[in-house]
């Protein structure tokens, strides 16, 4: 899970309109919303899980070639 000090200066950060957060895991989502917490995830504009081989911006899987 993430410390909340830090949860802290990534929902500032996510609130910016000149930055957008993303996270890189080697785990599927579900595993990455467990690890961070269903209330971190919202912090990230992108998620690429299995190491970037799937990708999601804004909590909906992009589609892959």
């Amino acid at each position: 899970k993430i410390e909340p000090h830090i949860q802290k200066v990534l929902a500032d950060i996510s609130k910016s309109e000149d930055v957008d957060l993303a996270v890189v895991g080697g785990s599927d989502y579900e595993k990455i919303k467990e690890q961070l917490g269903d209330d971190c995830l919202s912090y990230f504009k992108y998620i690429f899980a299995e190491n970037g081989l799937t990708a999601y911006k804004e909590g909906k899987k992009l589609t892959t070639d």
